[in-house]
């Protein structure tokens, strides 16, 4: 399954942070994949804290213990793991098909 990690940090622990994650997604466990990565360097959304920064991952993983290996290091050096949601994977045009068999 797909989840989606929010990442925050300040700004002079980049250097910390970015050294930790690679190191842990170059020893990622079976079982984890990073899709997409996105670091952003202004406010992404309104009441987002001054003076900080924000990475988004996507990530495919089997299980809790493998999302766990991967954030585990990068909180150690300084960051804080906001959110970690799944997200389900959409086709175009299927979004009122899901949506009528997830209501059941």
């Amino acid at each position: 399954m797909k989840h989606i990690i929010f990442t925050m940090y300040d700004p002079a622990k980049t250097a910390d942070i970015a050294a930790a994650s690679d190191m842990a997604r170059s020893n990622l466990p079976a079982g984890l994949q990073t899709v997409a990565m996105y670091s952003c360097l202004g406010t992404p959304f309104s009441g987002f804290p001054e003076s900080k920064m924000l990475t988004i991952s996507v990530v495919e993983a089997e299980n809790s213990e493998a999302i766990a290996a991967l954030t585990y290091p990068i909180m150690l050096a300084g960051a804080s793991v906001v959110s970690c949601v799944p997200a389900l994977d959409i086709t175009p045009g299927a979004t009122q098909t899901l949506e009528k068999r997830l209501r059941g």
